[in-house]
């Protein structure tokens, strides 16, 4: 019977790793912080000048019953909190896809964000 329980724990524990979010604002320094707000995301090439620091990607996974929409914000923002730890600026060529079926570890479907963290030239 103990070990039904740990077995039953351990996959219980193992759904909501697999299913977290992106990463929090909790960990971010006051100037990171701020580069979170001012960040902007471009759904194509940046307008000005730049240089792409690494390509970034972020992905939160939906339950039958949530609505796509406010998971991709969810996304998003996870891409930014990303880019903002690279001391980026702007975000380019973000774009954003659902795939269904259970290819993250137990989600339903899960959305799928991807960009460049890029720093303006001066």
């Amino acid at each position: 019977m103990n070990r039904c329980r740990s077995l039953l724990g351990l996959g219980i524990a193992a759904m909501s790793v697999g299913c977290a979010s992106g990463p929090d604002l909790e960990g971010l320094s006051s100037t990171q912080r701020s580069k979170f707000e001012a960040m902007e995301v471009f759904h194509g090439p940046a307008p000005r000048p730049h240089t792409v620091i690494q390509p970034i990607k972020n992905f939160v996974c939906l339950r039958a019953y949530q609505q796509e929409s406010m998971h991709e914000d969810e996304t998003l923002q996870g891409l930014k909190v990303k880019a903002a730890r690279l001391d980026a600026d702007a975000i380019s060529n973000a774009e954003c896809h659902t795939r269904s079926g259970a290819e993250w570890n137990n989600c339903w479907s899960s959305i799928v964000c991807a960009g460049d963290a890029i720093r303006y030239k001066q």
